[in-house]
């Protein structure tokens, strides 16, 4: 298995801690736009869309050719959320990290934490 490419380690571990119930619960939010009230959980979750995205100025595209080559029937029925590197190529997964991003992203500058200091 690829490994996680996790901003922080105690971000992996707090985003794994949450729970499948409480991440679905912070996908719908950044879908209506809205942040993670905890910063904590907020900074988690933009180091879990980096972990999917890559970091900010170094992310590219993913081609067919590389969707192709990197297809596995068994990512369809594993937990697609974990971050590692199979499954930064799917579009739903990158779509829902981009939304987490930028909401959170935003919170958390607003908050005047540090959102790259761990990159």
């Amino acid at each position: 298995m690829a490994e996680a490419r996790w901003v922080r380690e105690e971000s992996r571990k707090q985003w794994l801690a949450l729970g499948a119930e409480q991440r679905d619960e912070l996908f719908r939010a950044a879908r209506r736009g809205e942040p993670h009230p905890d910063p904590e959980i907020a900074l988690s979750a933009v180091h879990w869309a980096r972990a999917v995205l890559g970091p900010p100025g170094k992310r590219r595209a993913y081609p067919l050719g590389d969707l192709l080559m990197h297809f596995s029937p068994a990512a369809m029925f594993e937990n697609v959320y974990n971050g590692t590197k199979q499954h930064d190529f799917r579009p739903s997964v990158r779509r829902e990290a981009r939304r987490v991003e930028a909401v959170n992203l935003e919170h958390l500058r607003g908050l005047g934490i540090d959102t790259d200091s761990a990159v």
